[in-house]
């Protein structure tokens, strides 16, 4: 079919995918790239292709239907081919990738990557149910991620007779997930994997869990939202003070930095909660994704030497690290250390830190978690305070001390698996907050 010319405008250039169904063209009279869609008749059971009238219109009032809608989460259609066997829709050629393709080569998505998307996604389903139709084919093939990082619904006029607004939430709410998992069975023992991926893998499964629980389109609205309010906390976070992931003797450490972002969390929360009707289309405008922040270098630390860790634990660290941040294992907990630049700014950072954990008390909706509140442990370090987090989706469990010595803000973790935190465990992670500001106050 290369090369074929349709309504004797629109000349086939190159298959976009398997099967032969959408391909990229040229239009030759506005003289740009398009993409067609081949819209195969079929019976209403399914079955093989037909060349009924009433299958005929269905089609195409679904296509003139989605050539309609002016929405920044729809693929917008062009033109409708209604001449020939089969009827051909004109549209947006969106340079990407359909989701199930980004998922194979980046696998699982980023909780907060998927929660912006679901958000986006449903405004541009409540425009389509606003008008007393439903979409049909919501899956991974028809979301459409643009290079310029926008999610875009494409499929929009294929649905078929039994299609309804609530299948539509539902298939969401599957096409979701398959992004949380990357397309396959997420990992079952979390306690197994990476210290520095765990969060991640707890903020999927609650995320993942919530959306299961959701009963209709507006419960699961209010999960996106508070998914993706939490995920701009974190953005937020990472602006003002570089994450750094790193690898130091084959551990990868991770440290992140914190910040007031409050006005930032209810900005993003009201926009994701006010639903649709509040976007206008800009063809110019694009979401680009969170380009990583190159690490620090321990040259910009007030004092470059000796490495940290390799005071805490000398037989473990036997290269010294430039990095301004390392992992080691102290007592049975993990202990992460990140170097500010000075004293100063590590009093800021630490004072930041202890404001967002305090701010994040109480009981989580989306992942069932219960986080004491923060207490103050005087006589340990500069500066000290704990905090116990328990995480009922995942039956998980971690006892958490940070404190400050000098420029160096240090976070001591100890995980496990249950209902609540042991006396045990916080025992540990005292213990290992013990001996870690003792060994660095004793290379002062």
């Amino acid at each position: 079919m290369r090369g074929t010319v349709l309504a004797g405008r629109y000349t086939l250039v190159e298959p976009l995918g398997p099967g032969g169904g959408t391909w990229l063209a040229r239009d030759e009279v506005l003289h740009r790239d398009v993409a067609v869609r081949r819209i195969p008749l079929t019976t209403a059971t399914g079955g093989l292709p037909s060349s009924g009238a009433g299958e005929r219109e269905r089609v195409l009032a679904g296509a003139r239907f989605a050539a309609s809608l002016n929405h920044p989460g729809l693929v917008t259609v062009h033109d409708v081919l209604a001449a020939g066997p089969q009827p051909w829709v004109v549209m947006d050629l969106i340079r990407g990738g359909s989701l199930d393709r980004v998922t194979a080569a980046e696998g699982p998505l980023e909780p907060g990557r998927v929660a912006a998307m679901g958000l986006r996604l449903l405004d541009a389903l409540a425009v389509v149910h606003a008008h007393g139709h439903a979409h049909g084919a919501v899956t991974p093939g028809n979301v459409l991620i643009a290079a310029t990082g926008e999610t875009l619904l494409a499929g929009l006029g294929t649905a078929t007779p039994d299609a309804t607004p609530a299948v539509d939430v539902r298939m969401l709410v599957s096409t979701l997930v398959f992004a949380l998992d990357g397309g396959s069975t997420p990992h079952p023992d979390h306690a197994a994997a990476s210290p520095a991926l765990l969060p991640r893998l707890r903020e999927a499964a609650a995320l993942r869990a919530a959306l299961a629980r959701a009963r209709d389109g507006a419960e699961v609205r209010a999960v996106l939202a508070e998914a993706a309010a939490h995920a701009a906390v974190v953005a937020a976070e990472v602006h003002t003070v570089p994450t750094e992931v790193g690898s130091t003797s084959g551990r990868r450490t991770l440290w992140i930095s914190v910040t007031a972002a409050t006005a930032l969390v209810a900005a993003v929360a009201a926009l994701a909660v006010a639903g649709p009707g509040t976007a206008t289309r800009d063809s110019t405008a694009a979401t680009t994704p969170a380009t990583p922040t190159p690490s620090r270098s321990r040259t910009a630390a007030a004092d470059p030497s000796p490495d940290p860790c390799a005071v805490v634990v000398p037989t473990e660290r036997v290269v010294p690290s430039r990095s301004s941040t390392c992992s080691v294992t102290v007592d049975g907990a993990g202990v992460t250390i990140k170097t500010q630049r000075n004293v100063e700014t590590a009093r800021k950072v630490f004072d930041a830190l202890r404001k967002r954990r305090q701010s994040q008390t109480g009981t989580s909706k989306v992942e069932r978690a219960v986080t004491t509140p923060v207490k103050n442990v005087p006589g340990l370090g500069d500066e000290c305070f704990s905090q116990d987090t328990t995480v009922g989706i995942l039956s998980s469990v971690s006892s958490n001390v940070w404190l400050r010595v000098r420029t160096m803000v240090i976070e001591v973790s100890v995980m496990g698996n249950g209902s609540a935190v042991t006396s045990e465990m916080r025992d540990t992670a005292m213990r290992a907050a013990r001996t870690t500001a003792a060994r660095l106050q004793g290379n002062s």
